[in-house]
């Protein structure tokens, strides 16, 4: 399991793990990327929804923004900003803190 709190970054934020949760809590950062192989991912990162490219990808779990459960893809791509969360089998789960 990997655990990140009250983490701020002006470079990519990048975190892997193949067999475990990541769990990152109250992120700044303009750039994300988590990636496990067995194990859910939960971001909540300072900023808004808007402000991203999210791409989400899981193969035998669901995907959350902000609570609302949205479909494996890539939202606001034409942005540079990017979190990209990728897991074979959890559940990823993204909010935004304001």
């Amino acid at each position: 399991k990997i655990t990140l709190d009250n983490v701020s970054s002006d470079a990519l934020v990048s975190v892997h793990t193949s067999y475990g949760e990541i769990d990152i809590d109250h992120l700044t950062a303009s750039d994300i990327n988590a990636d496990t192989s067995n194990g859910g991912i939960e971001v909540n990162v300072f900023g808004e929804y808007s402000q991203y490219r999210v791409e989400l990808d899981t193969s035998n779990g669901s995907t959350y923004i902000d609570g609302e459960e949205k479909n494996d893809s890539v939202y606001n791509p034409s942005l540079d900003n990017v979190i990209n969360l990728d897991t074979s089998n959890g559940t990823i789960r993204l909010n935004f803190i304001n």
